[in-house]
């Protein structure tokens, strides 16, 4: 069986084939809303690391260390490697797609670190989430299909 999952395309796929396979439309998720929110999240991130400081400061309590914020990568020239893509590599932009999806999701893997190591950071629920949030209720999860024994 097939667990739940987000699917997102290489340019150049074709949605409907694999809707075809499957008997059944296909959602498809956006890497670029991932890497939007990622950002939204760090930025939230460092503006209750602000807050937190003034609050310090205020009350006369010792001061934080900042940390280091993780950076989210550039798509490392996605849309010009998407351009010279040629129709016999058909792989390649199913490999860049995936690299700037790993990228980013380490990047948000990275905040969740800095979020459980420092309770003025956390957000609620306080647990830590696979995927931001703001993409989670943005975003179609695709269903599973149990597979046929």
């Amino acid at each position: 069986m097939l667990a739940d999952r987000f699917v997102m395309l290489a340019p150049g796929s074709d949605s409907n084939a694999l809707a075809d396979l499957l008997g059944e439309p296909m959602p498809v998720c956006d890497v670029d809303e991932l890497r939007r929110a990622v950002s939204e999240d760090i930025a939230t991130a460092q503006d209750r690391f602000g807050e937190e400081m003034a609050q310090r400061r205020s009350a006369k309590k010792s001061s934080l260390v900042e940390p280091t914020w993780p950076q989210l990568p550039t798509p490392q020239g996605r849309e010009a490697a998407e351009q010279r893509i040629e129709a016999s590599e058909p792989g390649r932009s199913a490999l860049i797609l995936a690299s700037d999806v790993a990228r980013t999701w380490t990047t948000w893997l990275a905040l969740e670190t800095l979020r459980s190591a420092r309770g003025y950071l956390a957000r609620e629920p306080e647990t830590a989430g696979p995927l931001p949030e703001a993409f989670m209720s943005s975003a179609t999860v695709m269903p599973s299909h149990a597979s046929k024994p």
